[in-house]
């Protein structure tokens, strides 16, 4: 926690009587030496942790598979420039290739049960919504907006919600219900 709010831990006393330094001294330290280090404190070091919790979470309890593909995406980009125009005027909302990508990746695991288990209780059990998380760059770190039973949205309905999470990202990250 020191080094993420860039304070030397040689700074930094310990409260009580053992001479090991714990997070509540951190903080502590960072309000007193520096208003801006003590609003990271409480609010950014907590959330990230979460989001680090969650993440083991994850990798320790769904199966997990990497695939690197190069491919071409005329044919996506000409969808996308056919679509763009009508689903503007319908729903005001600009179209983009990562909800075009967003919808198929929905479509596909929906068609795939197997990419949709679980290990738990000795046996492999099936998950039936399929969330997306989509990594997104914000001011404060990579967050990860979730689309809640992406397999069952739409296109309109992922084009909504990544409008509505693009630029200024929320202090937590959001979810489409």
């Amino acid at each position: 926690m020191a080094r993420e709010l860039g304070i030397d831990i040689a700074q930094v006393t310990p409260a009580g009587k053992s001479a090991r330094i714990l997070e509540d001294d951190v903080r502590r330290y960072a309000e007193t030496s520096r208003p801006a280090i003590a609003k990271a404190a409480s609010g950014d070091v907590r959330r990230r942790r979460v989001i680090a919790e969650r993440l083991t979470q994850s990798i320790q309890t769904i199966a997990h598979f990497s695939l690197s593909v190069e491919i071409r995406a005329d044919q996506l980009v000409s969808l996308r420039e056919s679509l763009k125009g009508p689903v503007q005027q319908q729903t005001g909302l600009k179209l983009t290739v990562t909800d075009l990508l967003l919808t198929a990746l929905g479509l596909a695991v929906r068609e795939s049960p197997a990419t949709r288990t679980v290990w738990a209780d000795g046996s492999s059990q099936g998950i039936e919504t399929i969330d997306i998380g989509l990594a997104v760059a914000a001011e404060s770190g990579l967050v990860a907006p979730l689309i809640r039973n992406g397999g069952a949205r739409g296109l309109a309905d992922i084009a909504r919600w990544r409008e509505r999470d693009d630029g200024e990202v929320p202090q937590r990250p959001s979810c489409l219900n």
